[in-house]
């Protein structure tokens, strides 16, 4: 779920933040109709950014989506793109042109970013 320690990643890793607090999430989730998973539509059990920190994602309320666990394990630190069009088949057409916007990373960048979520 959410928490302080998900605060202090995005932090340290120097994602953009917008100063939201855990019930504005929810104010927000409700806004956009968004009570379960957005992939299966099972029970969400975890907070996850959609464009992950370590490719740049920042940790604000448009980029907060509730996932479940099983959907949130597959992701991982997958481009969002490439992450759908693999769970929804018939939507790869529409969202090839976007694989690469989270993908611009250097090797370098790249690790530098996972070492600092890690940390």
């Amino acid at each position: 779920m959410l928490g302080r320690s998900q605060l202090r990643r995005a932090l340290e890793a120097g994602a953009e933040y917008d100063g939201h607090q855990p019930e504005d999430l929810f104010l927000h989730w409700d806004d956009e109709d968004m009570y379960a998973c957005i992939c299966c539509g099972g029970p969400f059990e975890h907070v996850d950014h959609n464009v992950p920190l370590i490719r740049g994602g920042s940790h604000t309320l448009d980029n907060l989506v509730p996932l479940c666990e099983a959907c949130n394990t597959s992701k991982q630190g997958r481009c969002p793109y490439r992450f759908y069009a693999d769970r929804f088949p018939g939507l790869r057409p529409w969202l090839e042109p976007y694989f690469d916007l989270h993908e611009r990373l250097t090797d370098e960048e790249l690790e530098a970013r996972t070492q600092a979520v890690n940390d």
